[in-house]
């Protein structure tokens, strides 16, 4: 098995891999990226570009910077690994023009393990917040396959910038799984991260659940479970559980927005008179609303309200 070993060789103070690049690998070929003295200080930090690293299996063990820009990464037979020390940095920065200091807002960040697993070591980060004085938060976007996992016990930070009426708008994280997500792990893990903005889950072959008193808060908020499969049982596939709370509430004026949705198949017979597809109860996913289950979407006092958007296919 072929190694591509990548040892970034950088003026001092250049802090890791920044700019514009593309990195690919064929099938089966391992893609490292590790170095040795990678400086987080930068005395002018580039700005925005884009850097791609494809592979068949992919370790990072370095910072890699592109500040207010793209980093993405994907595996396309083993594990995207992020050892001790790795950070995935596309953070916005401050910059001062005279007397005047301007902010950018935090990029995106891209993880994809089509076969494997996404692993975030406890000594690793991924960074998408804005600076501190202002900016908007980032947005992160993982993807694992079917038989995929993620192993996160490192830091996430996506964070807004500013405070009061100049504070920015908060990060944003999509994950699209081919099992199941267990949000209640997410409730906990996403804590101080700074994604108040939007969450999105996705799930495949599995089930989307949160326990009572776990709660998830952004100002769009949207499960769907997608794992409803010809002739599965009811219970199999396809369900959204919602036992906590979802927070879209805000004081912002206007109120937030939660999307509960599952998806079905159609049995291959068409409705006589309306002419859509027809979807069995045992073909269609479910939604579930537990006892205790809390949506929140006020926008404020005297503000108009969010929305709440459910989708569950069954049409016969």
């Amino acid at each position: 098995r072929k190694t591509h070993d990548i040892q970034p060789r950088l003026p001092p103070g250049a802090g890791g891999l920044q700019g514009l690049a593309d990195f690919r690998d064929v099938y089966g070929i391992l893609l490292a990226l590790t170095g040795e003295e990678a400086r987080p200080y930068e005395p002018e930090p580039a700005l925005g570009g884009a850097m791609r690293f494809t592979g068949g299996t992919v370790t990072v063990e370095t910072p890699i910077r592109a500040h207010s820009g793209t980093l993405s990464l994907r595996a396309r037979e083993g594990d995207l690994t992020l050892g001790d020390g790795a950070t995935l940095d596309a953070g916005g920065v401050a910059r001062d023009f005279f007397d005047v200091t301007r902010y950018t807002s935090g990029g995106v960040l891209n993880l994809t393990a089509d076969q494997g697993d996404i692993v975030l070591a406890e000594g690793a980060a991924l960074d998408a917040a804005a600076p501190k004085g202002g900016g908007d938060g980032g947005r992160l976007a993982l993807e694992v396959g079917d038989t995929g996992a993620l192993h996160l016990d490192g830091c996430v930070s996506a964070g807004a910038g500013g405070t009061g009426d100049q504070q920015g708008q908060g990060g944003s994280l999509s994950l699209t799984s081919g099992g199941g997500i267990d949000l209640d792990f997410w409730a906990g893990f996403l804590e101080g991260a700074g994604i108040t903005n939007e969450l999105a889950f996705t799930s495949g072959a599995g089930n989307l659940a949160l326990s009572r008193g776990n709660q998830l808060m952004a100002r769009r908020i949207e499960l769907t479970a997608d794992g409803a499969r010809p002739g599965a049982g009811q219970g199999e596939g396809g369900w959204v559980m919602v036992g906590g709370t979802l927070d879209a509430s805000g004081d912002t004026g206007q109120g937030g927005r939660v999307v509960l949705g599952t998806t079905g198949e159609h049995d291959g017979t068409y409705h006589p008179d309306h002419g859509y597809q027809n979807v069995q109860a045992a073909d269609s996913g479910t939604l579930r609303l537990g006892q205790a289950a809390d949506i929140r979407l006020g926008g404020g006092e005297g503000a108009r309200g969010g929305t709440l958007t459910l989708r569950a296919p069954l049409l016969d």
